[in-house]
């Protein structure tokens, strides 16, 4: 009998990853990756959504989903580059068999 971990990996790669669904594939640090990209600011820090809580300075924070066996989870204040772009990284684990790394964009 197969497991629930069992099934659900074999949802991350055949559903949530797939590139017929979710997945896109993205150049992360030089490397071709199948990952979803999450742009929802609200969502990669925890808000409740309060239009109020998000006045003043933007920050381009993106949330990146990446099958946990293609990379190991990079630490907060590393370097990122995402399809040339350059961000450092917020925070970073594995769920799942998922990586989820929150990065927010370099301005230059």
């Amino acid at each position: 009998m197969t497991s629930f971990r069992e099934m659900l990996q074999d949802d991350v790669n055949s559903v949530f990853l797939n590139e017929e669904e979710f997945a896109e594939i993205h150049e992360i640090n030089g490397k071709k990756i199948k990952c979803v990209i999450d742009k929802d600011i609200r969502a990669a820090l925890g808000n409740s959504g309060d239009a109020a809580e998000f006045l003043g300075v933007f920050r381009n924070t993106l949330t990146v989903f990446i099958n946990a066996k293609e990379m190991s989870p990079p630490k907060a204040g590393s370097r990122f580059a995402i399809d040339g772009s350059l961000h450092l990284v917020v925070e970073s684990y594995v769920e799942d068999g998922m990586l989820k790394v929150v990065a927010q964009e370099v301005l230059s």
